[in-house]
């Protein structure tokens, strides 16, 4: 625009007008809501087109009384800047500071043109975001021009931000993080029958875990079914996998008991925490945090957990009124406590136990020969096999429950007492904690859960993309969208007065079998759940806890990945030694502290064999058919701080020794993938021992990334390829012999 001509500025631009006659009546007790914008009009470089500037139309009227006098000195500031030359030149492109008046430089998106605006006037108001965006934009072209040596490109910030918008609500994005979006068009009715049978299954299944799983964190049983609905409704429709089931796990509850200590409002919290941090996660595409947790260290950690959950559950068996910590402890006042038995609990659990895992096999018995026809009574006969052994858990507690309630007057067995009945009250987590007489807030909530903050969700994502992997029938998992999912299902479940949830195995091999189609079948199962605390929860009050115990035991007994062993050991003996750290470690100690310490080992190892890399020697310590003496050196490792004084020594000794001080070094850097500034300082150090001695060194198959790092700091590296090994050390060696070169002082 030029001055003098009217310019809307809703539509962004920069470029400002004069104020006109009619426009001099200013609110100037609001003033410092604005600022003056001040424009170059002209890309030409000459000097006259420079001088034209304007100020931007200050709009604002108002009813209060004016300032006449701010208002004169405020044109007479303006009238100042319309002659203040501030273009960029070759020799300073970026004008930060002016002589009399400190400014901003910016590029304008619209025309191109330099901007600046004076620093005092930065103000921020609403209409102004786009000055904030405007400097991150010319930020990151300074830091671009910096770097790659580049011209300053402007970019359109509108333009960017559409592009972006329209990224984020493309079809494939929105079907990627609402994966719902890609069955429901073509839902059809087998689809609909196939995800009723598995969510009602899963649902049968889910209720006699959930009571027992509660028990094991320590809450009373309804909390287990408080956390099994929520998480199924969300998963339906943020859910990636369409086996996978949602909800209360053993390993997750005896997490959850080591740090809400059956504490239900720390518990809840501790699921909301957990949720927010999986989220995080997710949006920012952390998932590369679990590889830190090796296959060894998680395979320790289960087994042990599998461990101390069966060994928990065995007072429950007996009967027996104790309060434990830990693996030792329980075994201690058992033995202790093993004149206080009750013998009915110990029959009914030991009958319990040795039937569902009789239960648990009848599914593999093969009733007909497969030469037979498959005949419709024989799919239903299967049909019903299957029903029953995948329901065993639920069949088992409802007919102890119906045995206990009707010896109710004389009651032989230790139940689990009153449950409040109803659905759970919808509320946000409590985030301040009173027991007894002493107040929690959340800061000390938090440090009194310590790494718990974030063990429990990698644990959660852990245990849900193992299980998204091994039911993916060759299908690569989204582990973002899985952290997402997880994410909000523990968000949601937070609200429900829930625990820390994720996959389940168990049921995830349920949902499976049963023929599940969708994630749809995730309904069926949360509306059984919130059916039985609506109309079931008086009955609950009957299961005896022997019976309860039994469950729990066979369903971690098949946890303990006894598996490995042997594999890992022949494979790998530190991962065997690993195992042994993980698996001990959280049995005998804590499960938190276990898996830390043994995934610390495990990244120790991989440091202590990084820094000691296997080194290999090609020496060619003859002359033979014109090809000059020399010797390769091949690390098989990357170039990194820890082990670039291992490297540096043996190249050196190895010049020294084998060399005799004057034969050439080729050091082979096919396996430098990676290198640090520490290690480069190295090289720096390692050209200068070479040089005192006048031994050549070079520099074999280096990337060009690399040459690029190491040429930072000894520009004068020679770099050679495997085809020109013999001419490079031949003409370097001549240029020594005719004095015109010094040792690793020219790139060929």
């Amino acid at each position: 625009s030029t001055p003098g001509n009217s310019t809307d500025s809703d539509d962004g631009d920069f470029s400002a007008n004069k104020p006109t006659e009619g426009e001099e009546d200013l609110d100037m007790l609001d003033f410092d809501k604005f600022m003056a914008e001040i424009a170059l009009t002209s890309h030409s470089p000459s000097k006259e087109s420079h001088q034209g500037t304007s100020s931007k139309k200050l709009k604002r009227q108002s009813s209060r009384s004016k300032d006449n006098s701010e208002l004169q000195s405020v044109k007479e500031e303006m009238n100042l800047y319309e002659n203040m030359e501030m273009l960029p030149t070759e020799e300073n492109p970026f004008m930060w500071w002016h002589e009399n008046r400190p400014r901003f430089p910016l590029i304008d998106s619209r025309g191109g043109k330099p901007f600046y605006l004076p620093v005092r006037d930065l103000y921020l108001p609403t209409y102004y975001i786009e000055v904030i965006s405007m400097l991150i934009i010319n930020f990151s072209e300074v830091w671009k021009k910096v770097t790659e040596g580049g011209k300053v490109k402007e970019k359109k910030i509108m333009e960017v931000i559409r592009r972006e918008a329209k990224n984020c609500c493309s079809t494939e994005t929105l079907k990627t993080r609402l994966p719902f979006l890609t069955w429901v068009p073509i839902y059809s009715t087998d689809d609909l029958i196939g995800d009723f049978i598995a969510g009602l299954t899963v649902g049968l299944t889910v209720i006699p875990q959930g009571i027992a799983y509660a028990l094991i964190a320590g809450l009373p049983p309804n909390y287990g079914l408080y956390s099994a609905f929520m998480g199924s409704f969300l998963y339906v429709f943020f859910g990636s996998c369409k086996d996978i089931t949602i909800g209360p796990t053993a390993i997750m509850s005896i997490l959850t008991y080591e740090y809400a200590h059956g504490n239900a409002e720390f518990a809840n919290l501790l699921c909301f925490t957990s949720g927010i941090i999986i989220l995080v996660l997710g949006f920012f595409n952390l998932g590369f945090l679990i590889n830190f947790v090796s296959k060894p260290v998680i395979s320790g950690f289960t087994s042990a957990a599998a461990i101390t959950i069966f060994t928990s559950q065995v007072k429950g068996l007996l009967g027996i009124k104790i309060k434990t910590h830990g693996f030792i402890d329980t075994w201690v006042q058992v033995f202790k406590h093993i004149s206080e038995t009750r013998w009915q609990d110990l029959i009914l659990g030991l009958i319990c136990f040795i039937v569902l895992l009789l239960m648990r096999k009848l599914k593999d018995l093969k009733r007909f020969k497969k030469t037979e026809d498959d005949l419709s009574y024989q799919r239903a006969y299967k049909f019903i096999v299957f029903i029953i052994s995948v329901s065993r858990n639920a069949i088992i507690v409802i007919i102890t429950t119906i045995i206990s309630a009707c010896l109710n007057s004389n009651q032989p067995f230790t139940i689990t007492g009153a449950i409040e009945p109803g659905l759970p009250y919808m509320r946000v987590p409590s985030f301040t904690i009173t027991e007894g007489n002493t107040t929690k807030h959340f800061g000390e909530l938090m440090g009194q859960a310590g790494a718990g903050v974030i063990i429990l969700p990698l644990i959660a994502v852990l245990e849900n993309i193992a299980i998204g992997s091994s039911f993916s029938q060759g299908k690569t998992i989204d582990a973002t969208q899985e952290m997402i999912a997880l994410g909000i299902c523990n968000l949601g479940n937070s609200f429900c007065q829930a625990f820390v949830t994720t996959g389940s195995f168990s049921r995830t091999a349920v949902n499976s079998n049963s023929g599940v189609r969708t994630t749809a079948g995730g309904i069926v199962t949360g509306v059984v759940v919130v059916l039985a605390l609506a109309v079931l929860t008086p009955y609950f009050t009957y299961i005896p806890l022997a019976s309860l115990a039994a469950v729990i035991m066979c369903a971690v007994i098949f946890m303990v990945e006894y598996h490995d062993i042997v594999p890992i050991w022949k494979v790998r003996r530190t991962d065997e030694f690993v195992l042994w750290v993980s698996f001990l470690s959280c049995l005998f100690w804590k499960l938190e502290y276990g898996i830390v310490l043994g995934a610390f080992v495990n990244l120790l190892i991989l440091l202590i064999v990084e820094a000691n890399p296997n080194i290999k020697t090609i020496p060619f310590l003859e002359e033979e058919n014109g090809v000059p003496a020399h010797i390769i050196i091949v690390p098989k490792c990357g170039l990194l701080y820890i082990n670039i004084e291992k490297i540096r020594t043996y190249v050196s000794k190895t010049g020294i020794n084998m060399g005799q001080g004057s034969v050439p070094i080729l050091l082979d850097c096919c396996h430098f993938s990676t290198i640090d500034y520490s290690a480069a300082r190295g090289v720096e150090a390692m050209l200068k021992d070479f040089k005192k001695r006048e031994q050549l060194l070079f520099f074999l198959n280096a990337s060009p990334q690399l040459q690029k790092s190491l040429r930072a700091l000894c520009p004068n590296i020679i770099f050679v390829d495997e085809g020109n090994i013999v001419d490079t050390i031949l003409e370097v060696k001549a240029l020594q012999e005719k004095g015109d070169c010094t040792h690793n002082c020219a790139t060929l």
